[in-house]
């Protein structure tokens, strides 16, 4: 493992970002990361691991897409996350075949734990279909085929909030496992941005609910 894929973080930052769940678990991921995760997941030691998957599979899970092209109304389908969707964004390796779900329980978020272990002979059933998949048009009729995963999905976007936190909180209790900490304050922060965007956002919705 190496210490160069562990992100540098603002001291401030994470003060700044505390009281903010997905402001505060983002400042631990990046980019690079993100897109490039088939490289950067070896490198990266079994904490890292472990958050970088509770990430990617988390934005599966509720991740939504839709097509409809007026001009051809027979093209229409539409995805709403799910276990399946994991599967073919290619994280299913990540979930099932790794120690994920025996580490996440560790930190606290043993519901999260709970579901992975439940899905995990579901995952052996289907997981060769789904490879075949290229299209999310695919994906779409195949999640009206197979519904097997749609109570486990629903059961985890009920509790995903709640065991992000616990998540957040193990970090915070043992975050040398996940960051390098910038005591300078030298960086270029973002953090100010996003807190004021999300913010104002939630102003803009209070000032809607007084109109309506």
């Amino acid at each position: 493992m190496i210490n160069d894929a562990l992100p540098k973080i603002n001291r401030n930052d994470l003060i700044k970002a505390k009281k903010y769940l997905w402001v505060y678990l983002h400042l631990f991921i990046t980019d690079d990361m993100l897109y490039n995760h088939r490289e950067i997941m070896p490198k990266l030691n079994s904490s890292r691991q472990t958050f970088l998957t509770f990430c990617l599979f988390d934005s599966s899970m509720s991740a939504c897409g839709s097509n409809y092209d007026p001009a051809n109304p027979d093209d229409k389908w539409s995805i709403k996350g799910g276990f399946l969707q994991t599967l073919y964004y290619g994280y299913g390796e990540y979930v099932f075949e790794k120690p994920f779900s025996k580490i996440i329980k560790t930190w606290g978020a043993k519901k999260i734990s709970r579901i992975v272990k439940k899905a995990g002979s579901l995952y052996e059933k289907h997981k060769d279909r789904v490879k075949k998949v290229k299209t999310e048009k695919e994906l779409s009729c195949l999640c009206s085929e197979i519904t097997d995963f749609e109570i486990l999905d629903n059961e985890y976007l009920m509790i995903s909030i709640k065991e992000a936190e616990k998540i957040k909180k193990y970090i915070e209790n043992n975050i040398n496992e996940f960051a390098i900490i910038d005591e300078s304050n030298s960086q270029v922060s973002h953090v100010d941005i996003v807190i004021k965007e999300m913010e104002n956002m939630a102003r803009m919705i209070e000032e809607s609910k007084i109109l309506y």
